[in-house]
């Protein structure tokens, strides 16, 4: 598989602090199509599981588009500099979700995970939230895995549970 970044950069530090006060120094963003602008959720985006996922356009933070999860989880990975800070940061809006949302990243030292950082979860119904948070990579680090969806363990399949994300970010914390 090809883990470098792509060229399409659609969501930059000023579209995920929009309307903030304190916006943080961010370097770009090195997720490909991290807005679900770019109909790309089947090509950087992976799955995970039976993943129902769909691209629509009733829900989105910005932009046109979101990406909607009834269950399990989708990601994308990204080479990275083992030791370095970076910024992780995603939109999220949730309806009738009993157990939680997952935002993670999966730090990789070749093909074994050396570290996991739970980044944040949100129950039951929401608007738009922002999850974020500065992290810095483990030192042996080469790629990391951001993990985004619901658990699918709790997830029936005629779960109406849902979950969108948008505006996600990944980048040099500075």
């Amino acid at each position: 598989k090809d883990f470098a970044p792509g060229p399409a950069r659609d969501v930059t530090a000023e579209k995920i602090w929009k309307g903030r006060k304190a916006e943080p120094a961010l370097g770009p963003n090195l997720l490909v199509d991290a807005g679900f602008e770019n109909n790309n959720v089947d090509g950087k985006w992976n799955w995970l599981g039976d993943a129902k996922r769909t691209l629509t356009t009733k829900q989105f933070h910005t932009g046109s588009s979101a990406v909607e999860i009834k269950a399990d989880k989708i990601y994308q990975v990204i080479l990275v500099a083992g030791g370095a800070k970076y910024h992780a940061a995603c939109w999220v809006k949730t309806s009738g979700v009993s157990d939680n949302t997952v935002f993670v990243l999966y730090w990789y030292e070749g093909e074994r995970v050396v570290r996991e950082d739970h980044l944040g979860t949100l129950t039951g119904t929401s608007d738009w939230r922002l999850l974020s948070k500065d992290v810095v990579a483990p030192l042996t680090a080469s790629k990391v895995q951001m993990v985004i969806g619901m658990k699918a363990d709790v997830v029936a399949p005629e779960a109406v549970a849902r979950a969108w994300f948008d505006d996600l970010y990944l980048g040099a914390a500075k």
